[in-house]
């Protein structure tokens, strides 16, 4: 019986290629690769949204708060889920802090 040997350079590439759930490696022409551009991220990554909640908020609060949870829902409804969409979310969730924190009253030192 003959075997085929690997290298360790043919097992290093392989054993870091993402995997399909089956456990082959997924090549880089497969949408299902993160790398390729029609990579779709799983729902999972938009654990962000819980970020953007604001019925905990006083009242004037949410009022600074809600149009940026509205935002939030829209690009996740309607932008495809990539890396990208995932930063704009991020991006957002930082304006929307800013502006919450924007609108406390300044404390005196």
């Amino acid at each position: 019986m003959v075997r085929a040997m690997s290298t360790p350079e043919t097992t290093a590439f392989t054993r870091d290629l993402p995997r399909h759930p089956v456990g082959e490696p997924i090549a880089l022409t497969d949408p299902r690769h993160p790398c390729h551009p029609n990579y779709v991220a799983p729902r999972v990554t938009r654990s962000i949204l819980r970020f953007f909640s604001y019925a905990h908020l006083p009242a004037h609060l949410q009022a600074v708060s809600r149009p940026f949870a509205d935002l939030a829902a829209h690009i996740d409804a309607t932008i495809p889920h990539n890396a990208e969409s995932t930063v704009a979310l991020r991006k957002l969730l930082e304006a929307k802090d800013a502006a919450v924190r924007a609108t406390l009253p300044e404390v005196s030192a």
